[in-house]
């Protein structure tokens, strides 16, 4: 046995053969734990194709783009790399192996979106197709990116449905507020119109009594004219009687001087 160890070694070229076969395996086990070694951190890199085919639609007096929104998320996170295409063109991207997964956002996403307030939600369904011929690893890092898709799609259906309800009742608080504003104006009115009204009866009493006072004045008046007229009348027949005693004082005069001489 050692000896045939040891025509191994003299020979060169049948030691280069071993080693080489010895190391194959071992090549094999490197390059298969590198392609799954951590095969999540690398998902940016991951080509995916996202057909956009939603229609807009409206919700309490809101328009809803669900879709729109959406593909403005998926530009921001650069989670995967993703691709905005038609639907021509991801398809054949996918079969020439572009593409990993093309991810499809129907057209009645936002429609069955405003559903989801009413008595019949409408379940939102978006499809999404992998790659599996190309990369068994790469299939399953697709499923578990669309795992992390439909969360994100929760999450934007949630925050405009919160958004889009928060601004209606914020419409409402609004017209309650204006309702209240317009019932102090016219508790403020009625007040208002109240203090008038009591200031114009204390004006009709003010002028009730003036003319109470006003009559008592004439009445006043009128008795002391005809007290007045009372008195010129006495005046005028004592002005008679002054004058008759006068001439018959004046006639008694007469008759003293008369008297006196005949003496």
């Amino acid at each position: 046995m050692l000896r045939k160890v040891k025509n191994i070694f003299k020979k060169p070229m049948t030691l280069v053969t071993i080693i080489g076969i010895a190391c194959v395996p071992a090549l094999y086990n490197i390059s298969f734990l590198t392609s799954m070694w951590d095969p999540y951190g690398r998902l940016d890199q991951l080509p995916v194709a996202v057909i956009n085919q939603d229609q807009s639609a409206s919700f309490q007096d809101k328009t809803l783009t669900i879709g729109d929104d959406m593909v403005d998320n998926m530009k921001e996170s650069k989670s995967l790399d993703f691709h905005f295409v038609s639907e021509k063109d991801a398809e054949k991207g996918l079969e020439e192996g572009d593409y990993y997964m093309v991810i499809t956002l129907p057209e009645d996403l936002s429609e069955k979106a405003t559903s989801l307030l009413t008595n019949q939600p409408e379940p939102i369904t978006i499809s999404y197709q992998t790659s599996k011929g190309h990369s068994f690893v790469a299939s399953k890092m697709g499923e578990s990116a669309m795992e992390k898709l439909k969360t994100s799609v929760s999450e934007t259906i949630t925050k405009t449905y919160t958004t889009a309800v928060f601004d209606s009742m914020r419409e409402i608080q609004t017209g309650m507020v204006e309702a209240a504003d317009g019932s102090q104006q016219l508790t403020d009115g009625a007040s208002q119109l109240e203090s008038g009204s009591q200031t114009l009866s204390n004006g009709l009493t003010t002028l009730t009594t003036s003319g109470q006072s006003l009559v008592t004045g004439a009445n006043q008046l009128a008795t002391g004219v005809v007290s007045y007229t009372d008195g010129v009348n006495q005046a005028a027949i004592g002005s008679q009687t002054l004058s008759s005693g006068l001439t018959t004082y004046t006639n008694g005069v007469a008759s003293l001087a008369s008297g006196a001489e005949q003496l």
